[in-house]
């Protein structure tokens, strides 16, 4: 039995989350007619992505003078028990590091599931697990926030990598001057160029961090070059990134390594994954 989880499993304390809940299947073998997430205390807030043939279902409370959503749900859809889908939902991560469950609630048209369990230690694992994020420390430096470092897992054979963020700036314009990892002997920024129909990887200077802005540092543009790696990048696996910028200082970040197919975007990425 596959169960409901979230896409990506771990996020960074304070940063805006993308939840994608993906559902595998149907209740024995009944069609899914609803689902309903019940948010963790922490999180006041949370947007659901409208699914064409679903309605949305939002119930909030009042938290002091202020307004805290507890459920979101899409409803009136028909979802085959043979097929599967992903119910997705925008929100802020709570400051504090841990681990945060979110109880899903499947109605079908016979019968329900309701994954809500947590696993307790030195137990065996629960049928109807709540989908569980891993909230760890931010990456920050003064003003500056790096959000999602990852890499795409290497070949052995393979002696070269790269590694991707993005550089969000709440303050001041900056400049990102230099990159270092102790996977491989050089560490470069580059950038891509078309020259006619020709895509060409250059090696550059310091990268410009506008004021306010956020820069995305991605496999098709500047990205960081891992060069002669000391051994494969290995999917699962994290390895640290030192980032020195002129005005805020330096940060490290733990890169996670996904898949050698990754794009970064772990809906696309995990779609075809789900087991039946």
């Amino acid at each position: 039995l596959a169960h409901v989880t979230l896409a990506q499993k771990s996020a960074q304390a304070g940063s805006h989350y993308s939840a994608v809940f993906r559902v595998p299947h149907g209740c024995d073998g009944s069609a899914t007619k609803a689902i309903t997430v019940f948010l963790p205390a922490s999180i006041d807030d949370a947007i659901a992505t409208p699914k064409r043939g679903w309605t949305l279902d939002t119930k909030t409370e009042k938290r002091g003078n202020a307004t805290r959503t507890t459920q979101i749900g899409w409803s009136g859809g028909s979802l085959p028990s043979t097929q599967h889908d992903e119910f997705i939902a925008q929100m802020t991560l709570p400051e504090t590091t841990g681990k945060l469950y979110f109880r899903v609630l499947q109605i079908c048209e016979k019968g329900q599931s309701d994954w809500a369990e947590i696993a307790a230690a030195d137990a065996a694992a629960p049928k109807t697990p709540a989908p569980v994020l891993e909230v760890t420390r931010a990456f920050v430096a003064g003003k500056i926030r790096i959000e999602h470092p990852w890499a795409r897992a290497t070949v052995p054979a393979q002696s070269t990598g790269g590694a991707f963020l993005t550089i969000d700036n709440g303050g001041g314009a900056d400049k990102l001057m230099s990159v270092s990892s102790n996977v491989a002997d050089a560490t470069e920024l580059h950038s891509m160029t078309m020259h006619g129909n020709v895509m060409s990887m250059q090696k550059m200077g310091a990268l410009e961090i506008p004021a306010g802005k956020s820069v995305e540092l991605g496999p098709d543009s500047f990205h960081i070059m891992l060069i002669k790696l000391k051994a494969p990048l290995k999917e699962g696996s994290t390895f640290p990134l030192k980032l020195k910028f002129e005005k805020a200082g330096e940060v490290t970040v733990d890169v996670n390594v996904e898949a050698i197919t990754s794009n970064g975007t772990p809906a696309a990425d995990e779609h075809m994954d789900m087991k039946m």
